[in-house]
């Protein structure tokens, strides 16, 4: 087990489920979203985007950039939240508390966040990453990369990069 990945990924959810936190409730009751939630939400999801800064993959990159833009959200969220507190005139409202948990919630969704469903796809950039995950080989010794004799290589010796993209499709019976 690798420190460093345990490290990052307790701070990537950790800045998710603060965020979430605070998010959770009704938009425009400032009582149940405490400021100092969304405070450490920002703080631990700035946290988290520096820790993803050492990661050179594309997924990496994916995963800095939903984080920037959950930062700039977050950081918004923040500021319109001190002027309601600290500027405004009309202190804290049902409409500012609405938009504050509105520039929140987007951190929510599985596009934005860190560790979801829009970092992990990817589009293939090899023949290799083309392949369905049953038609991967982990050498010439016919297995797959589950370790199961692969009914799809044909001979042993077969390259990898030669087998088919798909299985093939069952030819429609002539009567």
């Amino acid at each position: 087990m690798n420190l460093e990945k345990v490290v990052f990924g307790f701070f990537v959810v950790l800045a998710a489920t603060l965020n979430f936190g605070f998010f959770l409730g009704d938009m425009d009751d400032p009582d149940q979203h405490d400021r100092y939630e969304l405070f450490a939400a920002v703080v631990v999801n700035l946290i988290a985007t520096v820790l993803k800064f050492g990661d050179r993959t594309q997924v990496g990159a994916v995963h800095l950039a939903t984080s920037l833009v959950a930062d700039l959200q977050l950081i918004a969220a923040s500021l319109v939240l001190g002027y309601a507190l600290y500027v405004s005139t009309e202190g804290l409202t049902a409409a500012a508390m609405s938009s504050v948990v509105s520039l929140s919630g987007e951190r929510c969704w599985p596009t934005s966040s860190p560790s979801c469903c829009s970092s992990s796809r990817r589009s293939p950039s090899t023949a290799a990453d083309r392949r369905p995950p049953w038609a991967t080989r982990c050498s010439s010794s016919g297995r797959t990369s589950s370790g199961r004799r692969s009914t799809t290589a044909g001979s042993v010796g077969r390259p990898a990069a030669s087998l088919p993209a798909r299985p093939p499709r069952p030819r429609p019976r002539s009567s």
